[in-house]
């Protein structure tokens, strides 16, 4: 399934992932899963039943703040941020899934309006600008 991770960099990344094959989802977050749903995430992406998915030893890692997740989150209300790298998943009763071309485009337009979020540059596109 295609979906966004939002990495602590402020880079977004398109993944292709089974994101109901909880071992994926450890693998690409680097620990145990948590998912989270709040009124911002709500709000913010109203059609899209978007959850975000964190890793749940993050603050125990020590990883660094995530700060496109902690404003969804609604960390600057609460003082509790978001850590670690993120995944961006919609929530199908109790399935995750990952989101249409469309939606990943509408995801992505919304994140770089609100944030300095870049792209993740993949390495043949990267090749192909190195040489023009």
């Amino acid at each position: 399934m295609k979906t966004l991770k939002i990495t602590t960099e402020n880079v977004l990344k398109e993944i292709d992932i089974d994101l109901n094959n909880f071992e994926s989802v450890i693998a690409e977050l680097g620990g145990y899963m948590e998912i989270v749903q709040t009124e911002r995430i709500a709000e913010t992406f109203k059609d899209f039943g978007m959850v975000m998915i964190c890793d749940e030893e993050g603050l125990i890692k020590q990883l660094p703040i995530n700060v496109v997740a902690s404003w969804l989150y609604g960390a600057d209300k609460h003082g509790h941020p978001i850590v670690g790298d993120v995944i961006f998943a919609k929530r199908d009763g109790e399935d995750l899934k990952g989101f249409s071309d469309i939606e990943i485009l509408c995801i992505r337009v919304t994140l770089r309006l609100m944030f300095p979020v870049k792209d993740e540059v993949k390495d043949e596109q990267a090749k192909v600008n190195a040489n023009t």
